[in-house]
């Protein structure tokens, strides 16, 4: 099995609101070769995931933002999904870092999302990164 490191960040922290209540940045490795999870572009820009592989067999979450890989910053790339889909790919001989975040008004979202709705083909806006 795969050893995945994660540091967790709450951010917009109050004192009244639990640390999981919150959201949160991860920092998370992902191993080299498929991933094999669907992404889209939200409306806003974001990379979001949409769909994880069915043997649950990866640290990423439906819903989850990723904001960066290998400090690249997601919003900051050109070219929307297809471009992200080749950043992912060029960097899949080594460790991925990348950042993600997290947290419970990203959990609503994932409600939408099942596995059984992601075997359709790819509607435009939505992409898969083998």
């Amino acid at each position: 099995t795969n050893l995945v490191m994660a540091e967790v960040i709450c951010i917009d922290s109050s004192d009244d609101e639990p640390c999981q209540a919150r959201k949160m940045n991860l920092n998370l490795s992902l191993p080299p070769g498929p991933l094999g999870i669907g992404i889209q572009q939200s409306s806003n820009g974001l990379c979001i995931v949409t769909s994880i592989p069915r043997d649950g067999a990866s640290v990423l979450q439906v819903g989850d933002i990723i904001q960066s890989l290998n400090g690249i910053v997601m919003a900051t790339v050109e070219g929307g999904i297809s471009a992200w889909t080749r950043l992912f790919t060029a960097f899949s001989t080594g460790t991925r870092n990348v950042v993600v975040q997290r947290g419970q008004g990203i959990a609503a979202a994932k409600s939408g999302n099942s596995v059984k709705s992601q075997k359709k083909e790819a509607a435009p806006g939505k992409g898969k990164i083998p």
